[in-house]
């Protein structure tokens, strides 16, 4: 059962949801169809992956003007079994793992599962955001750092890695021996032209590994495949790959029908990706446009699927008390910016960009009609 606190109460408007499934749009019937061709039900297993579906997501980068080479790649059941796979190869048990604040609190859950230990270091916001210098610094200052983890674009700050902080953190990592890992499920979503970038479109200094898959490239969470790419030095992606194949060979968890239809997945994405981009701007500028008339404000963001709101300060009031406060007497659901990591003051909120946009428009309405009722009442 969900927390109270997360209860949406019935007439609510639910301004929480990150699931493309649930939000209007249009999947192809077509889509599903490889999935029951006479061939994949024949079982295939392959460590890394068939040799189709590496094929497939290697033309899926070079679409976007990066060369991978398909013995780069291994595939999993989803990113998160991807990073812990990660974890495991680069990492001891009581070793530290860097990982970003804010940021979806996912990654720090992995590296606890994985026995390892989650360090954070800050992302910081001036008219942007972008990572904090001193707090990766003083978080490298930490025994036995195995690896950095960075989301690009950031969950649900929006922040892609730029040139400067990329050569940063790869100057730190080889330095020190750690490796990099990169979670880019929402590179495909830049909120304006020209955000966004893919890490993999240059060779890293040092052990890198790239995560993905179709649960935001394509839209399909229902679909379990992930995909992570291996780079850095020759000789360390051959080591890492040669473990890779052992660990994923103790799963071999991606089904061999979607692995085979793969292809036609990633063919399909394109025009839902169009949808989801379009959706997710517009929302994302009525929500400026609404902050730039009321007492809220919203943070920029370059990508991704959630927005980051700023409320006012009032006395004894946190990011729990707007929460429970809009949604059951504004009939409005947002999600409290503690559950990111976001600090306070001021207080947080955090919406979903993929609501469709007439309910958007009406919730947003709510939620700026309370700000300014709370802030005119305090």
């Amino acid at each position: 059962m969900a927390p109270a606190s997360f209860i949406v109460p019935p007439g609510c408007i639910d301004l929480t949801v990150n699931d493309p499934t649930a939000c209007g749009f249009v999947y192809e019937q077509s889509l599903y169809a490889p999935l029951t061709d006479e061939e994949p039900s024949r079982y295939r297993p392959a460590s890394l992956g068939v040799e189709e579906a590496r094929l497939a997501i290697a033309a899926y980068y070079e679409a976007r003007g990066v060369t991978i080479s398909p013995e780069r790649i291994w595939l999993g059941s989803g990113t998160s079994e991807l990073f812990l796979q990660a974890l495991w190869l680069v990492a001891d048990p009581g070793d530290s793992i860097l990982t970003p604040a804010p940021g979806y609190p996912l990654h720090e859950m992995l590296a606890k599962m994985a026995d390892t230990r989650p360090v954070e270091y800050a992302l910081h916001y001036d008219a942007g955001w972008h990572i904090d210098r001193s707090s990766i610094e003083a978080a490298w200052c930490d025994a036995n750092v195995a690896a950095c983890c960075v989301v690009s674009p950031s969950n649900p700050a929006g922040l892609y890695l730029d040139t400067d902080s990329r050569a940063c953190l790869e100057g730190q990592c080889t330095e020190r021996g750690a490796a990099l890992i990169v979670d880019e499920v929402f590179a495909d979503y830049p909120l304006r032209d020209g955000a966004n970038t893919f890490f993999a479109a240059t060779e890293p200094s040092c052990l890198s590994f790239v995560l993905s898959g179709l649960s935001k490239v394509a839209a399909l969470p229902q679909m379990k495949l992930g995909w992570g790419v291996v780079l850095g030095p020759d000789k360390a992606v051959g080591q890492a790959l040669a473990r890779l194949e052992q660990i994923a060979d103790a799963f071999l968890s991606v089904s061999t029908p979607l692995q085979r239809a793969l292809p036609r997945l990633l063919e399909a994405s394109t025009p839902m990706q169009k949808s989801i981009r379009r959706r997710c701007r517009e929302n994302f500028e009525l929500l400026r446009e609404a902050a730039g008339r009321g007492a809220f404000g919203v943070y920029e963001s370059d990508g991704g699927w959630n927005a980051v709101l700023r409320l006012p300060q009032l006395p004894g009031w946190d990011d729990t008390r707007w929460t429970e406060t809009l949604r059951y007497e504004q009939g409005v659901a947002t999600q409290p910016g503690y559950l990111f990591n976001l600090a306070d003051p001021p207080p947080h909120l955090v919406v979903s960009l993929l609501v469709p946009s007439p309910t958007f428009r009406v919730g947003v309405a709510r939620l700026s009609e309370g700000v300014d009722h709370f802030v005119g009442a305090g």
